[in-house]
Order: structure tokens, then sequence, then C-alpha cells
């Protein structure tokens, strides 16, 4: 007889109605443990109708009854903490979750993030699990617990984004992941028939990317740009929008009101740099990531603030080459964030050694096709880029890092001499075919997404019983 998978389930927004007979049937997963956000709705995760062990946020980042030292304590906890207290994300993620003001600084949330790490590890040395699952990337809190579960050798299955659009795949691993292969799961005689469609479908992906981007613009931002007509800032969008979040949060109206301020002064500043724009040969183009998201945090790493980004691309420019940076449109047209664009931050990007603002309205395939290289935090534009014949680099845990033409960078050294080679003319794109045999790939270790999510959380309750395996070539 097998030995059941004890699992701690961090189930997101998924309702305990779309999983309760999936935990009920496969016998060979016991979930020992769930843990979710009660701030939220709790979708009928109350333990009194699941009989499920059941932790709250709340409980995780608060003092526990129950401080009792556990052999789990003396055998991690000072490694556990000094690994978090040591990357740069937690910081962020403090001020993220919990704000920040002269009271509520991140040097008192020192405190908090050690009651969390005490908390998680205490909820492990309970349940006793050998996986976590969750529904997406875990970040926020989430995040903190599933670095302890890592460090403490538990191991950790979401569901990601995958390179294919509207797509997910299930991964093990929290910064550097393997992909589930989804392939193994499938009778033998039906994988063949599998991959036909894989192909064909891929085939129609890179058609439409090597098109007009009218034709290949993500969903939400051409909706987000209907809204706008074209715009990025519209005073009747942005009053109806500041009336409505004083209305749901009054104690916040005087930095609801400053932060439209600095909205509009920082629109207005980087139209104005964008109008020195030149369009050159010799250009690295870096496109900004829209922030807070977890797409930079915590998937950026330690590139999780796009300034640094940009001052290593600066400082390793072969000569007479450029940076062209382009910013998310998103940044403006959602909802904008004082916390994560400062005032004068285009002027100072606008400051480095052969820096300039590339305008937003010009199209993302327009600067990708005049570039030498794109570079990205782990954004699609990394994808789309490959696809139209241009390296790339990503500085973050980008799901396609895999990818034929895509370098992960994690230091100047090795961003010079990867500049180097392909100024010297040293480096040559890969074919289509391997390109298209890696989207293949990933089109057949992937999900469709599904609105009611139920396929994620199923999908890696079912992957947690096969090996995870990388790209063979």
């Amino acid at each position: 007889m097998n030995q059941s998978i004890r699992v701690l389930l961090a189930p997101g927004r998924v309702p305990y109605i779309d999983l309760s007979n999936f935990i009920r049937e496969n016998r060979d997963i016991e979930v020992k443990g769930v843990l979710i956000n009660a701030r939220k709705r709790l979708r009928n995760w109350d333990p009194n109708i699941t009989g499920l062990n059941t932790w709250t946020y709340e409980m995780i980042h608060n003092n526990m009854r129950d401080n009792l030292v556990s052999e789990l304590h003396r055998a991690h906890y000072e490694r556990v903490l000094k690994s978090i207290f040591e990357d740069s994300r937690t910081y962020y993620l403090v001020e993220r979750q919990f704000g920040s003001n002269s009271a509520n600084t991140v040097f008192n949330h020192t405190i908090t993030v050690e009651r969390i790490v005490w908390n998680a590890i205490t909820m492990f040395s309970k349940i006793q699990v050998d996986r976590m699952v969750t529904q997406n990337t875990p970040h926020t809190l989430l995040w903190f617990v599933a670095k302890v579960a890592m460090l403490i050798d538990i191991d950790i299955y979401s569901a990601s984004k995958c390179p294919c659009q509207n797509k997910s795949w299930v991964v093990k691993g929290l910064d550097e992941t393997v992909v589930c292969n989804m392939k193994l799961q499938n009778k033998p005689e039906k994988v063949s028939e599998i991959s036909i469609k894989d192909e064909i479908s891929v085939k129609d992906h890179v058609k439409t990317i090597r098109s007009d981007y009218k034709l290949a613009i993500p969903e939400y931002e051409k909706r987000r740009a209907d809204r706008y007509k074209g715009s990025f800032f519209r005073l009747n969008i942005e009053l109806i929008d500041l009336f409505r979040s004083i209305i749901s949060n009054p104690a916040k109206s005087f930095e609801l009101i400053l932060t439209s301020i600095q909205k509009w002064r920082e629109l207005r500043s980087y139209i104005h740099l964008a109008k020195d724009y030149e369009a050159g040969k010799n250009q690295v183009v870096l496109f900004l990531h829209y922030q807070p998201e977890r797409t930079t945090l915590p998937e950026g790493g330690r590139f999780t603030q796009q300034w640094l980004i940009a001052r290593m691309i600066s400082m390793n420019l072969p000569d007479g080459w450029g940076l062209t940076i382009r910013e998310h449109p998103s940044t403006f047209r959602n909802r904008y964030s004082r916390a994560v664009r400062k005032q004068g931050f285009y002027r100072e990007l606008c400051d480095l050694p052969n820096a300039q603002i590339a305008p937003m309205d010009i199209s993302p395939f327009e600067l990708i096709d005049s570039s030498r290289v794109v570079a990205t935090v782990t954004g699609s534009v990394g994808v789309e880029s490959v696809l139209r014949g241009k390296p790339v680099v990503v500085f973050g845990y980008a799901s396609y890092s895999e990818m034929p033409g895509v370098f992960r960078v994690n230091e100047g050294a090795m961003l010079h001499k990867l500049f180097d080679s392909i100024s010297n003319g040293v480096y040559t794109m890969p074919g289509d075919k391997e390109i298209i045999d890696y989207l293949v790939w990933v089109n057949s270790n992937s999900l469709e997404n599904n609105p009611s999510l139920n396929t994620s959380i199923a999908a890696i309750m079912l992957a947690m019983k096969i090996s995870p395996k990388l790209h063979d070539n």
C-alpha cells in the first residue's frame, strides 16, 4: 500500500466546494492543514465545515498562544531566520503587506517577520507535511511561509503562468523551479496526437506575435486602453476612481489625493522626457513592469527595484550603445502607487549614462524590432521579443528562462560578456525549429486557464504524484 502524501494547502481564492470532492476521493493525498486569508471571504474554508486543521494569515503573523519550542525550532529556526533577513524581498514585502509610516516602520516589523518564521515552524512541526500546495506563486505573507517550508526541505507546488498566452503550468520549487511533466498523465498512444495539437496551437500563437501589435495586445491592456480612449490620463476617470477609493477608505483620503496629484505630475514628466527620444540601431530596450505585482515581487528576486536593472545595463553597455526605457502603460491606467514610483523617478532614469525614455504610445513591437537586445524582469515581452528575432535578458525568475534566445543575468560581469558577444557578432539567435520545439513542449505541459480556478489546484494535486522534470533538448 502506497504511503499517502501529506499536504498543507493554501487555496487562495478557490472555494472549498470546488475541491471538497477531490480531497475526499483522493485517499492517497492527506490534507493535514489549510492556510487561508481570513480578512477575505473564507469561501467555506471554515474548519467547522471542512473538518481540516486551519490556520489564517492573521494567526501566522500574530502571537500564538502555543510558543513551545519544538525539535524543528531547535534544528532550523536560526538558519531560516538568517536566510530570510538576508533576502531583500523580505523588506519590500513587509512594506507592501503592512505599510510604512513614522511608527509603522520596517525596523519594527522585523519583529513581525521573526514571529511569522517562528509560527510557521510551529505549524509545520504540528502537521508534519511533505508538501505545500499553493494556488499561484506565493507572494505577500504566504511567501514567508513558503520560504520557511523550502528551507526546512518541504516541497512546494504551485500553478504558475507559463510562456504560452492564457495558459498555466505546475511547478515545483519557490524561485528556481522545475516544471511538472503533465505528459506523463496521458496514455502513451495519445501523446503523439497531443503533440500535433500543441504544434498547431504554437504556430498560430507565433503567427500572431509576428504580426501587428493590435492583434497581439493582451486583453487586459486592450480594455484599459479602451477605457482611457488611447490616453494615459483622463480627468473624469481619475476623479471617479478617486471618489470611489475615498468612499471605501475615508481614513486614507489625504494619501489618495496626494497619490493622484503625483500620478499626474509623473505622467507629465514622463511625456516631457520622452520628447527627446531618438530611435537608434544599437539600443537595449528595457520594458518596465507595472508595480506592485507578483511578477516583480517576489519573482524579480533581488531586482524587484527596477532602478537596479537600469543602472546595471547602463554601466555595461558597449561603446556606441544606448539604453531605452519604456514604462508599462498600466502604471498610469491602473492603480498608481507612490510606494513604487518615487517623485522624479523618470528624471533620474534619464540621468543615467546613455539612457533615454521612450513614449508609451510607441508600439512595443516597434521598439523590439529596432533594438539589439530586450531586457525585462520576467515580462511576457521577453517571449514576444524572441519570436521577433531578438535576444532577451531577464533579471528575475521568468517562467521562460530556459527558452532559446533568453539569458538570465544576476551580475554585471555576465551582462557585459553577453553584450560584447552580441556586439561583436559572436552570438547568433537560435533557429525557428529550436524555438518552436520549446514552445510545443511548454504547451504540452500546460493547462488552459479556467475562470473557476478549479483546474489549477486540481492539476497541482495530481502533479504531486509524478516526477517533475525540466525540458530535455
